[in-house]
């Protein structure tokens, strides 16, 4: 593991005191690459009135038009989403906004296991059977260039929206002939931000159409909320338009009078409390992926439409009742991934591990644990009717995307981005489609190591309430705008307590000369102490164990937070990484 200190430059000169900001906040927003101005501004003051205007974006007003027509003919509108937290709040969003314009809309989102991901021909026909006029696509479409043929064929007008990467075809994108294409990440399009999730463009959408029906008073109180849980979840970067869609989004929770959002609020113990982008990455995202994990996801956007309270609480519960098993799932196929893993001598540049019992809707789960431990770009696959069948997730040097669909040819299904994926192939093609991933894979071994990267180096006596409480103004916190990273070297330690029914919580306080501060690093104790065993000696290390004197020094990069427990409110550093120092002569401490 290596650590480094960014040093990002200005792109321009700025007096960033007249901006109300300190050198150390300035200094984190650089960090960021927010370097101009222009955009320093619009970090730090952009609210709702600053959002770009849908128009912008490319095939926005083709939409309107078609969908003002529809809606005009009282015809029959079905929605297409998908099976996760982004497609499913783009569904609620596209829902509730045409319900509101009055149209005849309903919705699918097609079965995990016996649909597969987004719209495909079998679902286009049976909109056909049911006398469908409009389809609109959300999350899911740019790729589905046979669904979208059939429509054509059936006379069924089709509206793409979608926030994915394009096919494709030599240089140039490859475009479904739909009526409409909205998607930022389009060569012609004009539209100031690519990094939308799909929830953020069916918003864009529905922006649109309630500015041209003279609604935009419902705007936020309709939607934010959904967008700023599908955007946090999606794992989008919280710089730019996303950063001011979650913070409008997380007022907007805070007040929500929708009883689906009460209710899973409610349902996960979080009623009453501020929620924050760690609630819905962590707590509310994960309890609504567990539906379209494991049995139908028609029932979160159910849940998310819904006017009756009990109706409401009864799904809720269900689903966090649901998440605790998938998390017990998970777990079990972790073990088995990582038995797997032992048998490796040397792990190859890019792992793709087949589990044949694994659940299909835990494999990007388990995916993502094993490439956080390893930090190799990782694929889980498991066996199905067709094939095998699975997800990947990758790390900052190697883009799945990108090198997967080189080899598309040999896959009987490909879809995502630079650090995740979703695939298919028959169980015959796997050796030789690795085979071509692993020879053709550019990573080196420099690329394997985990890299931590600090703001600043600010000693531990700099941290004050004050301090931790200047730094919301850069809130929320995510993707591309993390929580403040601070180093600090020569620490001693004392007053260890190992916490937690799992003993994976230690607490220990840290200090230098006179100035103390309580730290918190969530990790097994058993790694800690094997680790604390190879730099010091056996006597050093019982003295720490049993809170006597000792000569320990600890290098941390921590992120410096407030711990409120029984109304009381003290600094704690929560530890992101350590070193501990060693000792030159261990005799001389024995």
């Amino acid at each position: 593991m290596q650590w480094y200190i960014r040093s990002n430059l200005p792109t321009e000169e700025i007096n960033y005191q007249s901006l109300g900001l300190t050198e150390l906040e300035y200094r984190i927003l650089l960090n960021r690459k927010i370097s101009s101005l222009k955009a320093i501004k619009y970090f730090l003051n952009a609210g709702f009135d600053d959002l770009y205007s849908p128009f912008l974006m490319k095939d926005i007003i083709q939409s309107g038009n078609i969908l003002s027509k529809h809606l005009s003919k009282n015809s029959k509108i079905r929605i297409v989403g998908d099976y996760d937290v982004d497609g499913i709040m783009s569904t609620t969003i596209l829902m509730r906004g045409l319900q509101r314009l009055k149209g005849n809309v309903d919705y699918i989102i097609p079965h995990r296991v016996r649909d597969g991901y987004g719209i495909n021909a079998s679902i286009v026909q049976k909109a056909h059977e049911d006398g469908v006029d409009l389809i609109i696509t959300c999350d899911n479409g740019v790729a589905a260039f046979d669904a979208v043929e059939k429509a054509n064929d059936l006379d069924i007008d089709l509206i793409i929206t979608d926030h994915h990467d394009l096919v494709k075809e030599g240089d140039r994108d490859k475009i479904p002939t739909a009526n409409a294409v909205v998607n930022p990440k389009q060569e012609k399009d004009k539209y100031p931000f690519q990094g939308l999730c799909g929830g953020a463009v069916a918003y864009k959408l529905m922006h649109s159409l309630y500015t041209i029906h003279g609604l935009e008073s419902y705007l936020k109180e309709d939607f934010l909320a959904y967008v700023a849980l599908a955007t946090v979840c999606d794992v989008m970067p919280l710089i730019d338009e996303n950063r001011v869609l979650v913070k409008e989004g997380l007022e907007e929770i805070s007040r929500t009078s929708h009883l689906g959002l009460k209710a899973l609020i409610e349902a996960c113990n979080l009623k009453g409390r501020e929620i924050e982008p760690y609630h819905l990455g962590f707590i509310l995202g994960p309890s609504i992926n567990s539906v379209g994990r494991l049995e139908d996801a028609n029932q979160a956007v159910e849940l998310f439409l819904t006017s009756d309270w009990d109706q409401a609480r009864s799904l809720a519960q269900s689903f966090k009742e649901l998440n605790s098993y998938r998390q017990e799932l998970t777990n079990q196929g972790l073990a088995k991934i990582e038995e797997k893993l032992k048998s490796y001598p040397e792990l190859p540049k890019v792992l793709m591990l087949v589990q044949e019992d694994l659940h299909e809707s835990i494999a990007g789960i388990i995916a993502g644990r094993i490439k956080e431990s390893t930090n190799h770009p990782t694929v889980v696959l498991t066996k199905t009717d067709q094939g095998l069948k699975g997800s990947g997730r990758s790390i900052e040097t190697y883009n799945m995307s990108e090198e997967f669909s080189k080899f598309r040819q040999d896959l009987l299904s490909f879809g995502g981005h630079a650090m995740a994926c979703g695939l298919s192939l028959k169980s015959e093609n796997f050796d030789v489609f690795y085979k071509k991933i692993l020879d053709k894979c550019p990573l080196t071994q420099e690329d394997f190591t985990k890299k931590v990267y600090l703001d600043a180096q600010v000693p531990i006596q700099m941290i004050s309430m004050e301090l931790i409480d200047s730094l919301t103004k850069l809130e929320p916190f995510g993707v591309a705008n993390p929580q403040p990273s601070f180093g600090d070297l020569n620490l001693k330690i004392s007053n260890l307590k190992i916490l937690g029914k799992n003993k994976n919580v230690i607490k220990f306080f840290v200090h230098k000369g006179n100035s103390y501060q309580e730290a918190i690093l969530f990790e097994d104790y058993k790694k800690f102490f094997n680790r604390l065993n190879e730099s010091y000696p056996p006597q050093e290390v019982e003295n720490l164990y049993y809170n006597r004197e000792n000569n320990i020094l600890i290098d941390l990069v921590y992120k410096p937070s407030i711990n409120e427990f029984n109304q009381k409110k003290t600094i704690q550093l929560v530890i992101e990484s350590y070193r501990f120092k060693g000792v030159q002569n261990a005799r001389d401490l024995t």
